[in-house]
């Protein structure tokens, strides 16, 4: 047996297991169980599930286990900062892994060789990596906001094509473990994840062999008590560490306030002066770490413009003051990561040299990993209240903890409903506690007086959310959309704005043409590194703002492609597809309130020479000038994290290639003032993960590929156990994959040389006629090779998978298609009564890898010469 305590340490760094995590380990996660839900105090290392989990996955599989846990771990939390920080975690696990002595064990098992575990985020600074997608044989770690796990798991991925979409759908959805950080906090999402994968598992999920369920794991501070909980037990009492930990000193101090007619001004004084005496005029500790949670953004920014001012107190004190919210572009937001580091705020970051206060949104900081010394809070809900004391003498390591909790006296008097309700029982339960707010006394709490407890806190997340129908195809139609729009709740939803340098609209022309776009965003998709969220109506407002101040400057805002018909933004749908276009004069004709209906729950593709960012990344609409892009102004540290690059090009550098780089995208703009040709081009750098289908599409000849494409079909499934059918179906698909490659007709088209064979260059379109190789492949393998006494399950599953891999509505008369396709429908229905939507999907996806992987073998032979002249490029005026 391997030694667990040892394998510990070196994996986390720690110097060993807490009694909770032996128990979960050894009672649950070793015997391939898990419960229903953990609920722990804050503070005792929740996170580390993801060790224990790996850990005992690693054994499993070394022993050829059937009963084991989960292959990918899905960590689900609250907000892009928690991905940022729960990623580093996952990263700094994956390292260890790889390079501690004594772990060789671990590796063995897991079957990493020399890749190392896959780590990547659906969110975030590290969303670009994909290599959880390169092998669905292999464990691997994803992190992602709820809103994110929740839309790629229902087929709808944000800014993802409809292939990429069903891929992402089906490896969240088979073989997974979806652990969810503080499910009261992400209510709707937990009771969405707990429909589909529990009381929908049976219908949605059918009990194939080799195709496994994904199971929901919630995990919480204030627990929903459902099913078997797993919770500290008398004997984890008796550990040292947790016992210091639930006995650390935290002293509560209430204040109350009547705002009167002030409202938030009188609110944000109070807690701006609380949050300056207890970080200046303490003598106790000289250079605290001090936080305010603020229940709203914009509470947040005006406690954060008080305390600025009052940047000295008279006698020379001067406290370092930070603002922490989501309103702020995700790259800026790595150098707020940065200052909380030097700070003392985040783990390892050392004890500042002078007072420091962190403004905190709560959405933003209420599960973070930080560690404070003095607290200062609005009210909220007593589950969210515990939240916040758990970053408050986190780690016991720091003495006594004190706290500010500011009410407003008047907020009860102005508001009634069950939220005033919840606020008034969390007051009495705080009062109840008097001055002790240490996590010993919350638990008390919970056990003496449960009711009051829950009458304080948020909704039962399984209890409160509205019923969103029963599990079945209302929620997953992956040709049509995740959910109905009317139980998406979109009302109010916030929209996100990116800006780039170079956007595809041809110079002189009204609009941006739809292919345009297409192929601009499939060649550089919007990062998540570029995006800001925002409420739509503060956005639409800048940018009505913004357009009519780059009018007013004078003279040379043509030259710099910010007249009134140059481009102002682009509206991309939730999917990314192209919605509308806005040039810089529509912009500043447009109303706030018409603009604001378009752009809600958008994402806006804004011209860079419009403005709008300040330095520290948040919007402000009198910020003007250039703002750095993606394309343009970036440090190349962070351009390198991107995968592509967009330029202006003339005629001559067209055809030259750098090599590493693959072109995309070429774009004719116009002519320059010098009569030369001006192109937009977009270069993608060689990857496994982000070229792979492309390159795959772009091989020459079928011989070469398909044998790669077999060999790979018959890894995974080996590696994935898969029953007898579905091998066999994707080694024939694998198998007939591109007959239709071979066809004359599909060879004269695609030939770049007299005589040559088809390259995939694509080039003559009309000696194409229509044809489509992947329909070609059925036509080939109906009437040629396929055996008439095939099982019909297996027929329909090798229909489906070649059909569903060429993508595209067959181009062949309507009885052609109908006599090959042998109705498709009836057939897909079959399918999924079979396997399931979600294990359709992944065997899709298992086709699609396995092409992917053989394509990486090498570059392909368009590639290998350096030149560009097989890329097709958009022409102005086109038929």
């Amino acid at each position: 047996m391997p030694d667990f305590e040892r394998t510990f340490r070196l994996l986390t760094g720690h110097d060993r297991m807490l009694s909770w995590q032996r128990r979960l380990l050894c009672d649950w996660f070793r015997r391939g169980q898990l419960p229903d839900e953990i609920d722990l105090p804050a503070g005792l290392g929740k996170t580390s599930v993801m060790v224990l989990w790996l850990m005992a996955l690693a054994e499993q599989l070394g022993g050829r286990r059937a009963e084991r846990l989960p292959l990918r771990y899905v960590h689900v939390v609250d907000g892009q900062s928690l991905v940022d920080q729960a990623s580093v975690e996952a990263g700094r696990l994956a390292r260890n892994l790889m390079l501690q002595p004594g772990l060789e064990w671990m590796r063995q098992a897991l079957g990493l060789a020399g890749e190392g575990l896959a780590v990547s985020t659906l969110h975030g600074a590290h969303a670009g990596s994909s290599r959880w997608l390169a092998n669905p044989a292999a464990p691997a770690i994803i992190v992602g906001t709820a809103e994110d796990a929740v839309s790629c798991l229902l087929f709808d991925g944000s800014g993802l094509s409809h292939r990429m979409r069903s891929v992402h759908a089906a490896m969240l959805g088979v073989d997974s473990l979806l652990v969810m950080d503080e499910i009261r906090l992400m209510p709707q999402a937990a009771r969405l994840l707990s429909r589909l994968v529990g009381e929908g598992a049976a219908t949605l999920w059918p009990s194939v062999p080799g195709i496994r369920r994904p199971v929901f794991l919630p995990m919480s501070v204030a627990g929903c008590g459902g099913g078997s909980v797993f919770r500290l037990e008398a004997s984890d009492l008796e550990d040292e560490i947790i016992a210091q930990r639930l006995g650390a000193v935290r002293q509560l101090r209430m204040e109350r306030i009547g705002t009167g007619g002030a409202g938030d001004e009188v609110l944000a004084a109070r807690l701006a002066d609380a949050a300056w005496r207890l970080a200046c005029g303490g003598k106790d500790l000289p250079c605290p770490r001090t936080i305010v949670f603020c229940d709203d953004a914009g509470l947040a920014r005006r406690v954060h413009d008080r305390l600025q001012e009052q940047q000295s107190d008279g006698r020379g004190q001067v406290a370092d003051v930070l603002l922490l919210t989501s309103e702020r572009r995700r790259l800026e937001r790595h150098a707020v990561a940065e200052q909380l580091y030097r700070s003392g705020f985040l783990p390892g970051g050392g004890r500042p040299k002078m007072p420091v206060i962190l403004v905190a949104a709560s959405t933003v900081a209420e599960s973070m990993d930080i560690e404070v010394d003095r607290m200062v809070c609005d009210l909220v809900p007593l589950d969210r209240m515990i939240l916040r004391f758990g970053r408050l003498t986190r780690r016991a390591e720091a003495g006594a903890g004190r706290a500010v909790l500011v009410v407003d006296g008047m907020m009860f008097a102005r508001g009634a409903g069950a939220r005033m309700q919840r606020l008034e029982g969390a007051v009495r339960a705080l009062e109840r506690l008097g001055e002790d707010a240490s996590p010993a006394a919350f638990m008390r709490l919970r056990t003496c007086a449960p009711d009051l407890c829950i009458q304080g806190s948020s909704p039962d997340p399984y209890a409160s959310c509205p019923d969103v129908g029963p599990p079945g195809p209302v929620f997953c139609n992956p040709q049509e959309g995740a959910i109905p729009e009317e139980e998406r709740g979109d009302e109010g939803l916030p929209s996100e704005i990116l800006w780039r340098a170079h956007l595809p609209w041809r110079r002189g022309a009204a609009e941006p043409e739809v292919e345009d776009v297409a192929g601009y965003l499939a060649a550089a998709a919007p990062h998540p590194l570029e995006g800001l969220e925002a409420e739509s109506s503060g956005l639409a407002s800048l940018l009505v703002r913004r357009a009519g101040a780059v009018l007013k400057r004078s003279g040379s805002d043509t030259e710099t492609g910010c007249g009134p018909d140059d481009a102002g933004a682009i509206l991309l749908s939730r999917g990314g597809e192209f919605e509308a276009s806005f040039s810089i004069g529509r912009l500043a004709r447009m109303s706030v309130a018409e603009l604001e209906g378009r752009i809600e729950g958008r994402m806006v593709l804004c011209a860079a020479c419009l403005g709008g960012l300040d330095a520290e990344g948040r919007l402000d609409p009198a910020a003007g000038g250039q703002v750095p892009a993606a394309d343009a102004g970036w440090p190349e540290i962070w351009r390198r994290c991107l995968g592509f690059r967009i330029r202006r090009v003339t005629g001559e550098g067209l055809c030259r290639l750098e090599q590493g780089w693959n072109r995309l995208f070429v774009m004719d703009l116009g002519w320059g003032a010098d009569d030369s040709g001006d192109f937009l081009v977009i270069d993608v750098r060689r990857s496994v993960a982000d070229g792979g289908e492309r390159e795959a599409r772009a091989r020459g000849g079928q011989s070469e590929r398909l044998p790669l494409v077999a060999v790979e079909v018959a890894r995974l499934a080996e590696g994935l156990r898969l029953p007898d059918v579905p091998a066999r179906a994707l080694e024939l698909a694998a198998a007939w994959l591109d007959l239709g490659r071979a066809h004359d007709l599909w060879q004269r088209a695609f030939s770049t040389r007299p005589g040559g064979v088809g390259d995939g260059g694509g080039r003559n379109g009309r000696e194409r006629a229509g044809f489509h190789e992947g329909w070609g492949s059925l036509f080939g393998m109906m009437e040629q090779i396929m055996p008439t006494d095939l099982d019909s399950e297996l027929r329909d599953l090798v229909h489906h998978l070649i059909s569903r891999h060429a993508g595209a509505v067959p181009l062949r008369s309507a009885d052609e298609v109908s006599a090959m396709a042998g109705g498709g429908r009836a057939r897909r229905t079959r399918l999924e009564r079979r396997y399931g939507q979600w294990g359709l999907a992944w065997l899709e996806a298992l086709l699609w890898v396995a092409e992917c992987r053989a394509a990486s073998e090498d570059s392909p032979p368009c590639w290998r010469d350096g030149c560009a002249d097989d890329i097709p490029v958009r022409k102005r005026g086109r038929a």
